[in-house]
């Protein structure tokens, strides 16, 4: 048993036979070969991706998270009631400006 010679497959497959050498003509035998064989290339990859990420949904370790138990997160309440006066401050101009006429001027009058 003789061993193929990849690399001389590889050129057939690229070449046109019988066509021009210098590659000036076009070769549409030669360009449905690639067409085709990138398409099978694109096709086999997203399939092999697609069914990986299937299977990793399936078993739910997709999205699995650990968890770390190392310290508890300290509470600072001074930051809290902060952020509280913030919101409320925020709440307050809202309200105002909802329910305060609108003081621009129309400039097409």
């Amino acid at each position: 048993m003789t061993k193929k010679d990849w690399n001389k497959e590889i050129k057939k497959l690229f070449s046109s036979p019988g066509v021009d050498k210098e590659k000036k003509e076009s070769a549409p035998s030669r360009d449905w070969r690639i067409i085709v064989l990138v398409s099978a290339i694109v096709f086999v990859l997203s399939l092999s991706f697609h069914g990986y990420l299937f299977m990793k949904v399936n078993d739910d370790s997709l999205f699995a998270v650990t968890v770390k138990n190392e310290e508890p997160v300290a509470f600072n309440k001074e930051n809290f009631e902060r952020i509280l006066n913030i919101f409320d401050q925020q709440d307050t101009t809202f309200e105002k400006l909802k329910n305060e006429p609108l003081t621009a001027v129309d400039p097409s009058l």
